[in-house]
């Protein structure tokens, strides 16, 4: 399994030989063991009886005066169905303004950060992860349902698999229960990234093995790090494989940046463009922008 710092140097299939015996004896605590202790330590815990995490899974969500829609994605973090050997921590990188309305329990790490861009926060709240899997979620944005993260934990059993990827809905908090779009990924091909096309960003969810490999979001683009990212995990030197997971994964609000008509033109299509030339594919302008009529044809933004 993905441990992160992981000393023991056994695979998942050694661990479950000592996790299944826990389970079975009916052994139950409160107390969380990570998996960066010794064999001894471990196996010292196994004996009292600890709570064993095989999968920490964070979820980072970039704020700044979200208000009332910050609220809705952290609880829609919190209500996330989980078992016993898969945790949540969730990392809010607040970019300015108060947290208002914030849960009273200490459910979520609030990291203040000077504001330097989106992909400049998130590669914050990724250096202060402790998860084997990472997600991103923005602040006015929210998971789907109450399942989401254990389909992906169910997804990445399969410890062959870098990440998982889904589909989105396009809402809007003063029409509940409205779907403006359905964005899915189910018929995305690596091939789709020549010409502009990658899966949702909000649906990612990556090992933190594979995103140290990987390397950071490019903070030199305001709308396309996540496209750049895509790129290196797919079409990159070192192969990664990913896996579409099916089903609704986020909710994403109406009319943020990446779903901006004007921002998705004139500066998603060039930084696009610019970043399949910096990967080193040699691609033309107008092969990418024509991924704008498509779009448009199909009611895709």
């Amino acid at each position: 399994f993905p441990y992160s710092g992981c000393r023991l140097g056994h695979c998942h299939r050694c661990m479950a030989a000592l996790v299944i015996p826990l389970v079975l004896c009916g052994v139950r605590s409160s107390h969380l063991c990570r998996s960066d202790c010794s064999l001894s330590d471990f196996t010292t815990l196994l004996r009292k009886g600890v709570r064993i995490i095989l999968m920490l899974i964070s979820i980072i969500t970039i704020t700044k005066d979200d208000g009332v829609l910050l609220r809705r994605n952290i609880d829609s973090v919190r209500r996330q169905r989980l078992s016993r050997d898969v945790s949540v921590e969730h990392l809010i990188v607040n970019g300015g303004g108060p947290l208002c309305n914030l849960p009273k329990k200490n459910f979520c790490t609030v990291l203040e950060h000077e504001p330097q861009g989106i992909f400049n926060a998130i590669n914050y709240g990724i250096s202060k992860a402790s998860g084997d899997v990472i997600g991103v979620v923005h602040g006015n944005d929210f998971l789907a349902d109450n399942y989401v993260l254990a389909r992906v934990a169910d997804a990445l059993g399969d410890f062959d698999i870098d990440f998982v990827y889904g589909d989105v809905n396009f809402v809007s908090h003063s029409k509940p229960g409205v779907v403006y779009r359905h964005y899915t990924s189910g018929d995305f091909v690596p091939s789709h990234l020549l010409k502009g096309f990658a899966p949702p960003h909000p649906s990612l969810f990556i090992r933190r093995n594979a995103m140290e490999k990987v390397g950071p979001y490019n903070e030199k683009f305001k709308v396309a790090a996540d496209f750049g990212l895509f790129l290196r995990l797919f079409l990159g030197h070192q192969p990664f494989r990913g896996m579409h997971v099916s089903g609704t994964m986020v909710n994403m609000e109406h009319g943020g940046i990446s779903t901006n008509l004007r921002i998705r033109i004139q500066g998603g299509t060039y930084e696009k463009y610019k970043a399949l030339r910096d990967n080193g594919f040699n691609v033309s302008m107008l092969k990418i922008a024509s991924r704008i009529f498509f779009y448009i044809r199909h009611k895709k933004l």
